[in-house]
Parts: C-alpha cells; structure tokens; sequence
C-alpha cells in the first residue's frame, strides 16, 4: 500500500533542497536503504526538504547515530529541527 495520495507534490523549492541532500554522498543512502524494504519511492527526504523550506520541525522517531543516514542526522547537518513525538506532544502542549 503506497498511501500516495497522503503526499503533496514536491515544489521546485523543495526539489532544489533535495539536491542538496544528495549532494552528501553519504545521504544518498536514505533512498537505498528505504527500497530495500519497500517497493516505490522513498518520502524521508521529501518530508525534510518540506520542513526546510516552511521552517518547520521533523517529527520522527528514528534516532540520531553517528555517521548514519538517519532522519535526525540529515536535519542537524542543514540545521533543520528535529523532534520524536513524545518531544513535539510536549512542545505543542498536548495532554491526555
């Protein structure tokens, strides 16, 4: 299941970041380890170069490692926030 239709087109503002991305040799293993598991696209660096150009914050929980492609690490290089959701609950005051 592909969900695509959850996923807004990427703008040439977005498209331009994404470029940026990969021209880190070493980002460019977020498509190649996301296809390993799934058959089609990727989202993770379509949802950080969303969070680039609207100044938002990336919500997830993959953790910071050093040397990895993780979503975490991709954000700190462009200093981009990133959050778990535990720590964005808290940010935007959510209670149960």
């Amino acid at each position: 299941m592909s969900h695509s239709e959850l996923f807004l087109k990427p703008n040439a503002e977005e498209l331009g970041f994404i470029t940026e991305i990969f021209k880190i040799r070493h980002f460019r293993i977020l498509i190649q380890k996301k296809q390993q598991y799934i058959e089609g696209p990727a989202a993770d660096p379509f949802i950080i170069a969303k969070a680039k150009v609207i100044n938002g914050c990336v919500v997830t929980q993959e953790k910071e490692t050093e040397n990895a492609a993780q979503i975490p690490n991709v954000c700190k290089h462009f200093e981009i926030p990133c959050v778990n959701l535990e720590r964005f609950m808290e940010k935007e005051n959510w209670t149960f």
